[in-house]
C-alpha cells in the first residue's frame, strides 16, 4: 500500500524499462475507490486496490559482483548473474476518514492486504546451481495518518505517516520479534486549474 489517499479510480501499468539489472514483467495495479460519506467538511471513501505481475533481474547475483573473488564484496559466491525471479502480488482494501476545517485537512486510513509473493532463485553460487524458492504469504494490516494544508493559488503540502506492524522470524527456531515498517512522507504539490 503506497498510498492513503483515496481517488475516484486509478490503474497502472509499468513499462518494461530495466533499472539496475532488474526489469518488470506483466505488472499492473488498480484502484477503485467512492466517497460513501460526504458532509460539512467530513468525509468517509473505500477504496480496493491490487497489483499483480512480476519482476526479473540479477537480483541475487548482480552483473557486478558476479565471479569477483574478493569475499568482502562478493560473500555469497556468486560466479554469474541471476537470473531470479520476484512476484509482486497483492490484493486489498482500506477506509478513509478525512475532516476538512478551513485550509486544513487530517485523514486517518485503516487498511487490509493480501499478500502473495514469491521469488525464484536461479544463481550459481560457489559452482552450485541455487533454483531456492520463497513463498510468503499472507494478510497485512496497516494504519496511516496525516494532515494536509491548502495555501491558495493552487498551492498544497501535506505530510502523512504509515505503520505496517511486522513480525519477523529470523532464525528457524527462534523467538518472533516486531520488526514494523514506518515511514514518513512529505507532498508539495500545484493544481494548475484552482479556484
Amino acid at each position: 500500500p503506497a498510498s492513503a489517499k483515496v481517488a475516484p479510480g486509478g490503474h497502472g501499468i509499468v513499462p518494461p524499462v530495466s533499472l539496475n539489472g532488474a526489469k518488470p514483467r506483466d505488472l499492473y495495479s488498480a484502484a477503485v475507490g467512492r466517497r460513501l460519506i460526504d458532509d460539512n467538511g467530513f468525509v468517509v471513501s473505500a477504496r480496493v486496490l491490487g497489483q499483480h505481475g512480476a519482476a526479473t533481474g540479477d537480483i541475487t547475483c548482480p552483473a557486478e559482483l558476479a565471479g569477483v573473488l574478493d569475499f568482502e564484496r562478493n560473500p555469497y559466491g556468486c560466479d554469474a548473474p541471476s537470473s531470479d525471479t520476484l512476484w509482486m502480488n497483492y490484493y486489498g482494501f482500506d477506509g478513509t476518514a478525512a475532516l476538512a476545517a478551513g485550509p486544513w485537512t487530517w485523514h486517518g486510513t485503516l487498511g487490509l492486504v493480501r499478500m502473495e509473493n514469491e521469488v525464484q532463485v536461479d544463481a550459481l553460487t560457489y559452482g552450485l546451481p541455487d533454483r531456492s524458492r520463497l513463498v510468503a504469504q499472507h494478510d497485512q494490516a496497516y494504519l496511516a495518518a496525516g494532515v494536509g494544508r491548502d495555501f491558495g493559488h493552487g498551492w498544497h503540502a501535506a505530510a502523512e505517516v504509515l505503520y505496517v506492524p511486522l513480525t519477523v522470524l529470523r532464525v528457524p527456531d527462534g523467538s518472533a520479534e516486531n520488526d514494523s515498517l514506518v515511514s514518513f512522507r512529505l507532498q508539495l504539490a500545484y493544481r494548475f486549474a484552482h479556484d
